[in-house]
């Protein structure tokens, strides 16, 4: 019996904005985008006719941790139409539309454990590695108390204003936690003010958090707690109160001890959070709690314009220290 597998043959390629449902498409091959709605844009492959869709391409504004802007970029081909320039087409798209709006880079990122062609086949784009996403589960006692330590720490020094206040996210100004997300992480003011709307009419609204100082917005987590599991998403911190070497970073220790105590009031037992190589607090804490690792991403970069990579790629000194989880950033 022949078992062989014909590969059906790409005709007509075409990289292209979606039109209508096509979007829901783009979503539908792209799960790794799924719990960050805020992505804004997308392209989608096709052939045909009859039309078939090969492959597609989201990217959106993000920012790198040396503070340069860019677009951050994930796509993926269909498996049957692999290895015939889909791939290929699909990122030479977004490094022409990166290159019209005068961007200093594209990141990407892969699994480099199940995902062993991507390196090569980014690499040979002229993408550099950049630096590793790992994301880790822990006990979430041992991590609580730590947090907590610190945060009691901190108070008995004097650290911590005395007009502190934590919010859920519904009770905040959406508007203005989608502009420190936009200034901090990326995304677009619209795409990401759309994604904290579906966040606070959700199920796990009240696992996001805010934390301000009078009526200042200084500090947001975002994640949710589901099966056990209390998941940190992004955990990000306005510039004047992020830990430096002339001040404590005590606005992230009291939003995460604070997140962290309200799930251990609920009986939650794992915490879930990820965290760059280059956050070395944050690897420390992973190495002092044991820490298990559970997925690895590695982020590739490609320089674009004449910024060159020696401007984007500052050492972990440099870079800005914007959070405590981090998901896919440029």
């Amino acid at each position: 019996m022949n078992t062989t597998t014909e590969v059906p043959s790409v005709r007509g390629l075409e990289v292209r904005p979606p039109v209508g449902m096509e979007e829901l498409a783009c979503r539908r091959l792209l799960p790794e985008i799924a719990r960050q709605g805020y992505w804004a844009d997308f392209a989608i492959a096709v052939d045909g006719p009859p039309l078939r869709i090969l492959g597609a391409l989201a990217y959106t504004p993000g920012v790198h941790e040396s503070g340069r802007r860019g677009w951050r970029v994930s796509f993926r081909v269909a498996y049957p139409y692999r290895r015939q320039g889909v791939g290929s087409a699909l990122l030479q798209y977004a490094i022409d539309a990166g290159r019209r709006c005068g961007l200093d880079a594209l990141q990407t990122s892969h699994d480099p454990i199940n995902e062993l062609e991507v390196s090569p086949f980014l690499t040979k784009r002229g993408f550099q590695p950049d630096d590793r996403l790992s994301t880790y589960e822990i006990d979430a006692g041992p991590l609580t108390e730590f947090m907590c330590s610190i945060r009691d720490w901190l108070a008995e020094r004097g650290e911590i204003p005395a007009d502190i206040r934590l919010v859920p996210l519904c009770e905040s100004s959406l508007n203005e936690v989608a502009r420190m997300h936009v200034e901090y992480i990326g995304g677009t003011q619209a795409a990401v003010l759309a994604h904290l709307r579906r966040v606070v009419a959700g199920p796990t609204a009240d696992d996001n958090r805010v934390l301000l100082v009078g009526n200042q917005i200084v500090g947001v987590h975002l994640g949710e707690t589901k099966e056990g599991i209390s998941r940190t998403d992004i955990t990000f911190i306005k510039a004047d109160f992020q830990g430096k070497s002339t001040q404590s970073g005590w606005a992230q220790a009291v939003l995460l001890a604070h997140s962290l105590e309200r799930i251990r009031g609920l009986g939650v037992a794992r915490a879930r959070f990820s965290c760059l190589s280059t956050n070395r607090p944050m690897m420390r804490l992973v190495a002092r709690l044991k820490a298990t690792p559970i997925a690895v991403e590695q982020i590739h970069l490609l320089p674009l314009g004449d910024s060159g990579d020696t401007a984007l790629r500052s050492n972990s000194d440099n870079r800005r220290s914007r959070t405590a989880s981090v998901s896919h950033l440029i």
